[in-house]
Order: structure tokens, then sequence, then C-alpha cells
């Protein structure tokens, strides 16, 4: 028996923003046990699981913390979910068999920081491919309004490592609901019926022992007439034409604008991802 899917809505301030915004894991947005864990298993869980099968990490120097990075995990998950607890031995294993995907990220004097392990599933617009192995900074160059973020790489990292556990969210628009949106499948257009807001629920778990963190990220998708119009319209209104070519609405902009404008929208309860 699974727990409907949780309900999280980032433009709830009328702004798009890149900035960190880290908040305590376990931060109540309105849905219990979900928001106070760092793995999610709800309604959704099958397609995810579906969606992982065949996928293998990629890795960059991981071999040597994988043991223990997978006794984090394994621990983590008994903790939470007890049902569902089992010893995963590698990487792969584990992450074939949670809804997250999940990244590694390592840090040494001689290298900086690095991502280490991707296993990567339902990317939004991203090639995971071309990240690995790479540091926050190069990590983060694509993505417009970042350039803050990218300066304080150090401290970031240092902050994902030392601190923590800490959630969340990034969010963007689809116009289909499909998980995996890598750049090799190319862009579903705008029909003038099917938006969706596809929010990423991200935690940042650290590993100060072995000079790493792990990176969780749970994607979320809302059928955009499920959630409140105004505050939605007033953040998608507030991207530079930089960011919403970045999440390939330059197209679409004044379409879906115009959707969301008229769109007959529910009055579902919101629940806050700031405080």
């Amino acid at each position: 028996m699974f727990l409907p899917q949780p309900r999280y809505f980032p433009p709830d301030k009328g702004r798009y923003a890149t900035t960190p915004d880290l908040k305590p894991l376990g931060t109540d947005y309105g849905n219990g046990w979900l928001d106070e864990v760092a793995f999610q298993f709800d309604e959704n869980t099958p397609q995810f699981l579906a969606n992982k099968v065949g996928r293998v990490a990629l890795t960059d120097d991981f071999d040597e913390i994988e043991a223990p990075v997978m006794e984090a995990l394994n621990a983590r998950l008994a903790a939470e979910w007890p049902e569902r607890a089992f010893v995963a031995t590698d990487f792969n294993h584990f992450c074939q068999s949670v809804c997250e995907d999940i990244a590694i990220v390592r840090r040494s004097p001689e290298r900086g920081d690095w991502n280490a392990a991707m296993h990567i599933s339902a990317p939004s617009h991203w090639a995971p491919e071309e990240k690995i192995g790479q540091n926050y900074a190069a990590t983060h160059a694509p993505v417009p309004g970042t350039e803050r973020s990218r300066a304080a790489a150090s401290s970031l990292v240092d902050i994902m490592v030392n601190r923590g556990p800490f959630v969340r969210f990034t969010w963007g628009l689809a116009f289909d609901n499909k998980l995996d949106r890598h750049p090799r499948h190319g862009k579903t257009p705008f029909d003038g019926k099917n938006l969706w807001l596809r929010t990423e629920r991200q935690i940042l778990i650290p590993l100060p022992e072995l000079n790493a963190a792990i990176f969780l990220i749970r994607l979320h998708l809302y059928d955009a007439r499920t959630v409140p119009t105004e505050p939605l319209l007033t953040a998608l209104e507030s991207m530079s034409p930089e960011a919403r070519a970045y999440k390939g609405l330059t197209d679409d902009w004044e379409s879906v604008l115009s959707w969301l404008r008229t769109a007959a929208i529910s009055t579902l309860p919101t629940q806050r991802v700031t405080s």
C-alpha cells in the first residue's frame, strides 16, 4: 500500500530563483512522514523503479569509497523504511531499488571536489555523462543565475560534506509527463493542453568521514491544472530570457503563459517550499 504522492510547490513566492536555499531535512511542507525522510516511496514508486531497469552508474575514482558509501545508504534506508531494507553491496543495485536518482560528490586536497558517482534515470534536460568527474562550478556553469553560488563553490561543498542533511527544490515546466528528459530524447512541443510542473526534491546528506556527500534527486510531476496559477505565472514572468532558454521554454513562451491565464485551475492547498 503506497502513500499518496507528496505535493511541493517551489514557485509559491512568485519568483524564479537559483539560490541553494537549503533547509533542514524534516522541514514540514504538509506531507507528514514523507517530508521527514530522505527516501520517498509513494503511489508513483512502480513507475520510477521501472524507469531504472537496465540503467548503470557512471563513476570517476569512486571504488575506494564505494563500500562505506553503501554502508551509509543501507543504514539510512533501513532506519527510514525497515520494511524495505535490504543489504546492497554495490551502488547500481541500491540505486535501482529506490525512486531517487543518486550522485556522490567527493573532495580531496589534490583534486578539489568532483562528481564521483552518478546513477541518474530522470534527468531534467541535462546529460549525466557530461557531468561525471566535474566539480560543482563546472556542473552548474550552464545554469543561468548561478554565478554567485559558483563563485562560492568551495564553501557550498564544505557545507554539503560537513553539515546537514538538507532539503532544497528546483522546478521547471514540461509538455509531457515522461520521467527521463535526457537531451537525446529531444523536446516535446507544447500542444496547448498538456503542461506539467516538474519539481525536484533534492536531499544532501553529509559524509564527513569520507570527505564526501550523498546527493538525492526525487522528481515529482504535477498537472499544471492542479497547482495555483497566480504564483506560477508571476514566477515564470520573473525568469530571465536566459533562464527561459535553459528551461526549454523560449519557443512556447507566449503560448504557455496564455494557457495558464485561461486554464481552469483547481484550488488545491499549497505546501510552501520556503519558510
